[in-house]
């Protein structure tokens, strides 16, 4: 019986959304009410369905209820021959409207940082475009009101330029 030695889906070592540390976490299941990326702030969209499970969003403007951090899945979406389907066109698989989302509330996540963060630095949750760095990203001020501020959630290591950082959350 031969042995498989390569995969048809391959992912970089690190990716945004996936978690960070071993240790005692929250997760529930939302409503994707948009597509949304891996490893991005979410908030609350309303309710939805029979269940009146929570519809989720990416942040679009401030004063949003900040639900917690898109988790990291093996999702491909559309459909192969396989049966596996293929990536989306931006190469990332992401939740796509009408999917089934996990949502980390408590627990250590890798985020996407637009700048560069020490354990002691606020953290915002960005929700206004400003050139390429789109809602749902994290930073450490309010980009001239475009990022709102975040409580019970910091940073859990120190970057020194934009990039991947760990974020531990614990949101009631």
């Amino acid at each position: 019986m031969p042995i498989q030695t390569s995969y048809g889906f391959q992912n970089d070592k690190l990716l945004k959304g996936m978690k960070a540390f071993a240790t005692d976490e929250f997760c529930f299941t939302a409503y994707s009410d948009t597509a949304i990326p891996f490893g991005v702030g979410v908030v609350y969209g309303g309710a939805v369905g029979n269940e009146n499970r929570p519809k989720i969003a990416l942040p679009s403007a401030t004063g949003f209820l900040f639900m917690g951090v898109s988790c990291f899945t093996h999702k491909q979406t559309g459909d192969s021959n396989d049966g596996f389907g293929v990536l989306n066109t931006t190469a990332s698989a992401q939740y796509e409207i009408g999917d089934d989302i996990t949502v980390k509330k408590r627990g250590y996540v890798w985020v996407y940082s637009e700048i560069a963060v020490d354990m002691d630095d606020p953290v915002f949750l960005r929700h206004t475009v400003n050139s390429a760095l789109v809602p749902g990203n994290f930073r450490i001020d309010a980009d001239t009101a475009k990022a709102d501020q975040l409580t019970n959630v910091r940073w859990a290591c120190k970057t020194t330029a934009a990039g991947l950082a760990i974020l531990e959350l614990n949101i009631p």
